[in-house]
């Protein structure tokens, strides 16, 4: 499968637009590697929003990387005083986009609010999946079929630089994680005096669709027996918003753990990730980030799919419920039981598993 309407020598300005959700732009980043890797002499920049920008800055692959803070533009687009500013703003940032000249515009993300700046772009060729949502296929000049159900999303986005021409190679997870993280985290963690070292885990309960989580009540129960039972750190993570969440899982616990939602940057939260021996977490962008750094992750999977955007690579154990409703891929349910009948007995029983196949307990 190659594109034989798209010559190769003249993509010499690539635009890659990945927006979002951190874990899609994880999972983008082999897609990237590939396109360097096919066109060593190209411009690439890598088109995301705010919250996911800490994978893409840095990222040796990347010439540019253009924030898109399409948020911050919608909630100050609601506000009377902000309006006239945002708009001015808006129009900048799109002139600014087509003043690039981008020859190649390569849309992963498949959505209405990527077709729009893919357009705009006013770039010739325009490459995407032909099962992209909200209209965004009517805004390509490729189209690319995939089935949609049959690969992992990192494998499917892999398809477009195989489209272009590129052989196919190892997977790039590079994230650029600078001396000045890797010594935030030495400092967080030398600062929890009840704890000389050894083996940490970390517990990661938030996720952004509450059909993704898993009863705070278990986190806390496992925390305790992996505290008590096999004499591990267990560290809470999440966001800043994320902090009333963990702090009510630490107060259900008997045992003390190392709080840190809301206390690391992405690029910070993945350099602790680093350090652990094992993440346990459901379907977010942590989950996803540890498995970029190469930690084992035990992930806890409710109403979508593992087999499509489940932690890649080996090492890595998924549990979940099998109901006749999964994957469903709605954000709330009422009953959500392929989370809840994930019990804490079989969780424990295999992240000790997973523990000591890693010679850590």
């Amino acid at each position: 499968m190659t594109a034989p309407s798209i010559p190769k020598e003249r993509l010499r300005r690539i635009l890659v637009v990945k927006l979002s959700s951190i874990g899609d732009v994880i999972h983008a980043l082999p897609t990237v590697a590939a396109l360097r890797r096919g066109f060593p002499e190209s411009f690439l920049a890598w088109m995301v929003e705010e919250e996911a920008a800490g994978i893409v800055t840095g990222n040796p692959h990347v010439d540019e990387t253009i924030v898109l803070p399409r948020r911050r533009w919608r909630k100050e687009l609601g506000e009377r005083s902000r309006r006239r500013k945002v708009l001015q703003e808006m129009w900048q940032f799109l002139k600014t986009l087509r003043a690039r000249e981008f020859d190649l515009v390569v849309d992963l993300q498949g959505l209405f609010k990527s077709a729009i700046p893919v357009l705009l772009s006013g770039a010739p060729y325009r490459v995407g999946f032909s099962r992209g949502r909200e209209l965004s296929p009517l805004f390509l000049t490729d189209r690319i079929e995939v089935d949609n159900g049959a690969m992992h999303s990192v494998d499917r986005y892999l398809e477009i630089p195989r489209y272009l021409g590129v052989p196919a190679g190892g997977k790039d997870f590079t994230i650029a994680i600078t001396e000045k993280e890797e010594g935030a985290v030495t400092r967080l963690l030398a600062g929890n005096g009840s704890f000389s070292g050894g083996i940490r885990v970390v517990l990661n309960a938030p996720a952004r669709w509450e059909s993704k989580r898993w009863p705070p009540e278990n986190f806390a129960r496992l925390g305790d027996r992996l505290a008590r039972e096999l004499k591990v750190q267990v560290i809470l993570t999440g966001g800043t918003t994320d902090r009333p969440l963990v702090e009510g899982i630490a107060s259900r616990m008997a045992t003390r753990p190392l709080m840190l939602a809301g206390k690391t940057s992405l690029k910070e939260l993945g350099a602790l990730l680093k350090r652990v021996a094992l993440v346990i977490s459901c379907d977010s962008g942590p989950l996803h980030l540890a498995a970029a750094m190469g930690t084992p992750t035990l992930a806890l999977f409710g109403p979508t799919d593992p087999m499509r955007t489940g932690p890649y690579g080996e090492g890595h154990r998924i549990l979940q419920a099998k109901l006749d409703c999964t994957p469903c891929f709605r954000r709330r349910c009422s009953l959500n039981r392929c989370l809840s009948e994930i019990t804490v007995e079989e969780t424990f029983r295999q992240a000790e598993q997973m523990l000591h196949l890693g010679g850590r307990v």
